[in-house]
Order: structure tokens, then sequence, then C-alpha cells
């Protein structure tokens, strides 16, 4: 009976692969991405696969044509165009579900996350929208819209705001306020209304906060539009309040705690929040009395389950010194686990790069 269990999920998932997903295909402003329908079984090599000394991540973009038909596969970054040749072949062999704009079909560009690991031949391949019509990656599904000429809205600055850290600091539950906004076509609130929050007696603050937030309202074909979104106000213990403004202009000299404490996500896609450090700064880790590699890079697949255990698995260098190096980092990482719309930790794993950085220290890279 099990065998026979094994063959029919096998002939379901082949069937997807092969006829593409019978349901409706999930939509943004009425725009549909194209989605694989006739996946090759198995990847072919057309030669020796790039050098790399390290598991890396590279996206691709495909332009496809109203009836499904790759046209053109390029790098998104022109740095990356040797891996874009590897596996060109492979994905003009692919066929789509076109794009659809109000129901109709019409030309598409739409980006790919391939994995490459460090002397294998067969790349793994992320799809925006998988051919069982499932969004594995929220990032990657809205940079999809982007490239399509409809952008969703998105934060500018959000206002500081303050918390009792004392009624945090003991607390094991992911610290969240989750609302839903209406924004008008110059991205102004017009309705704020509570989803889900775990610090209710900050949830009419927080909602406060929202109206003097300023926001960039979402475009179709570069004409502005009003919009639906959701804003997520985490409230970290690790952080001083009252808290800084939040500028989008600033992210990337921010911690990953601050980067993450307010999000606007244009869609309750994928998953609320993946995996954070709970430590400052969170990407910045001292090892101390190891042997140290400068400008080293190791890249690692991080798993942190639901209930907060770290595992370091498929680490691309395996000698003794690394594994050392690796062995102490562990004990210092602390995470949030992922989280769902509904509050619920799961667990999530994903790549990261370890980079060697100077004496003692390691920064990590969350391609995640």
């Amino acid at each position: 009976m099990r065998r026979y269990c094994w063959i029919l999920t096998g002939i379901i998932f082949l069937s997807a692969l092969s006829f593409g997903y019978a349901g409706e295909l999930p939509s943004y402003f009425g725009f549909v991405l194209p989605v694989p329908d006739n996946m090759p079984y198995r990847f072919t090599p057309p030669s020796n696969p790039p050098y790399t000394t390290y598991e890396r991540q590279v996206t691709m973009i495909i332009a496809i044509n109203n009836s499904g038909v790759p046209e053109q596969v390029q790098p998104a970054d022109s740095q990356d165009t040797r891996f874009a040749q590897y596996v060109e072949p492979y994905l003009r062999s692919v066929h789509f579900t076109p794009a659809a704009m109000n129901g109709k079909k019409t030309n598409a560009r739409l980006p790919v996350i391939i994995t490459f690991q460090p002397a294998r031949k067969y790349p793994a391949f992320v799809f925006p929208v998988d051919s069982l019509g499932e969004i594995k990656d929220r990032g990657l599904y809205f940079y999809a819209y982007d490239l399509n000429n409809i952008n969703p809205p998105k934060l500018v600055m959000f206002p500081k705001y303050f918390c009792n850290r004392k009624a945090i600091d003991s607390s094991s539950i992911y610290p969240f306020v989750l609302l839903k906004l209406q924004l008008d076509k110059e991205g102004k609130p017009t309705d704020v209304q509570k989803v889900r929050s775990t610090l209710p007696s900050y949830t009419q603050t927080t909602k406060s906060a929202s109206l003097w937030a300023e926001y960039q309202p979402a475009t179709v074909n570069n004409q502005p539009v009003a919009s639906t979104c959701f804003l997520l106000v985490s409230y970290f213990p690790q952080l001083d309040y009252p808290t800084t403004p939040w500028i989008a202009e600033r992210i990337n000299s921010l911690s990953p705690l601050e980067q993450a404490r307010v999000q606007l996500i244009p869609d309750t896609v994928g998953l609320m929040q993946k995996p954070l450090p709970r430590k400052l700064p969170g990407d910045v880790y001292q090892v101390i009395n190891r042997r140290m590699f400068y400008h080293d890079t190791i890249s690692a697949f991080i798993v942190v389950d639901s209930s907060e255990q770290v595992e370091i698995r498929r680490f691309s260098k395996l000698d003794k010194a690394h594994r050392q190096i690796i062995r102490d980092l562990k004990q210092q990482m602390l995470f949030y686990p992922a989280i769902t719309y509904d509050g619920q930790p799961v667990s999530y794993g994903g790549l990261t790069n370890i980079i060697f950085i100077s004496s003692g220290k390691i920064r990590i890279d969350y391609k995640w």
C-alpha cells in the first residue's frame, strides 16, 4: 500500500511538471507571472560547471514571450555571465504558462535564483511561482513584478517609536504588530486596521505612528495607483528605545535587526519574517584564539528550527581549521525563528556567506 502511495504521489508530481498548475495562479494588480509548466526532468550539463570556491546564488533574468517561450537569458549582474552561459540551454528549454495582464497574454521578464555548489554540475533553480503554483520567496516574487513595471508601494520613513523594554525582555514570544494599510495614489494612508499583534498595549500607538510614516505609492506602468499593503513593526528588546526614525536610504548601514524592525509588505505571501539574529550587530562575530584566513569566504547552509535550534551544514570548506571555526561560531549564534503570518514559528534553512574580515572577526552575509 505504501509503495502504491509513493507511485501515485510521483505521478501527481510529474503531471504538475508536465502540464502546469491547474488552479488559479497568484496575481498582483491583475498581472500573473509566467510559471514553468514543463520543467525538463533532469538538467543536462553542457560543459564543466563554472569554477567557484564556495556555494553561491546567481540571479538570471529570462525574457519570455506571450506564448510562454524563453527568448533570452541574461544575468542580473554582468559579472555572472559565465553562469548564465552554463544554464541558458536548460532555461531556454523550459516552457512557461505565459504572463497575463487582466486576462490577456503578454511578454514578461522573470527572475530565477540559481544555486551553484563547488565542483557540482547540477545547480538548483527557484522561480517566483513554481509549477505547483506556490510562492517560495516573497522578495523574489515582488522583484519579478518590479521587472515588469508593476511596482509595489514602499516605505520611505517610519517615525521613532517607544516601548518599555522590561515588558518584552522576558517574553519568548516574537514581539510584533502587523497592520493592514490602505494607501491612496499619493501614498497617503486612508485606513489602518490591526491584523495581528503579540503586544496589545502597543497596537494603538503603532497604528498612530503608521499615519505619520512616509510611503511611496504603488505604480502600474509608471502611473501611481491606490493599494492595499501590510506593515510589520517589531519590538526587539535588543534595541534602544525610543528608536530613531527608520529611513530607507540608510538601510544598508543598519544591523539585521534594525533593517527588519519595520517592513512594508505588499501582500501576505511567503513567510512574514525569516530568521533574525538575536544579538547585535548580528552579522559580525568574534572568534578567539583560532587560526584565521584573511579575505577568505566560506558558504554555509544555516537551518534555524521552530524551537530556535541552529544547525550549520553544507559548508564549502571541510578542513579541520575551518570546521573548528564553524563550531565556535555556532556557539554564539542565537536566532528568532522564521514566523508565519499567524505568528507561528517554523523551521527555515538558507544560504549564508561566512567572510573572514580581520583578526578574529567574521562577517555573516545572510542570502535569505
